[in-house]
């Protein structure tokens, strides 16, 4: 379902949970909706502080790129989707742009070109796709709670890894 940029978005019900699409226009203030939009899903789907926090910053950076080196749809936005998916909340971002899968490190001094590092540091998966048709950046912060409690309750210190 594809919702207008005014209007506020529509929440799709699939059989995995609850999928969020929202039209973002193609400017650099929607990374601030896309914010506010991962917070209230991922209190939805039971993520805590901190893999919130990882979302929101992975979004920022995320629909910046799309923004400043994609291309919108043909209504001026990118496309923004939450989704709670098993293990916690998927974040996909779509815009009509190319992606050069070859990341080099960006040199010491560089001022931009580390946003999908930074992405691929803060979350548990990350999927790029650009095989001819829209670039699709997907990513998931996965609930970890459950591993550390037991693993804190036996008296083991417990490193979750993915990421935060």
């Amino acid at each position: 379902m594809r919702a207008n940029p005014i209007e506020p978005p529509v929440p799709v019900v699939n059989e995995r949970g609850a999928r969020l699409e929202t039209w973002l226009p193609a400017t650099s203030a929607s990374a601030g909706a896309a914010r506010s939009i991962v917070r209230r899903a991922a209190a939805e789907a039971g993520l805590g502080g901190e893999p919130t926090w990882d979302l929101m910053m992975a979004s920022t950076e995320a629909v910046t790129n799309a923004v400043q080196h994609g291309r919108p749809w043909p209504n001026g936005c990118i496309l923004f989707v939450t989704e709670s998916c098993p293990r916690g909340l998927r974040v996909e971002v779509c815009d009509l742009g190319t992606f050069d899968s070859t990341l080099e490190p960006a040199p010491l001094d560089a001022t931009s070109g580390r946003g999908m590092q930074i992405i691929a540091a803060l979350v548990d998966r990350l999927e790029v796709s650009n095989g001819g048709g829209p670039t699709v950046v997907r990513f998931e912060k996965h609930k970890h709670e459950a591993s550390v409690i037991g693993l804190a309750t036996a008296g083991v210190a417990a490193d979750t890894g993915g990421g935060g």
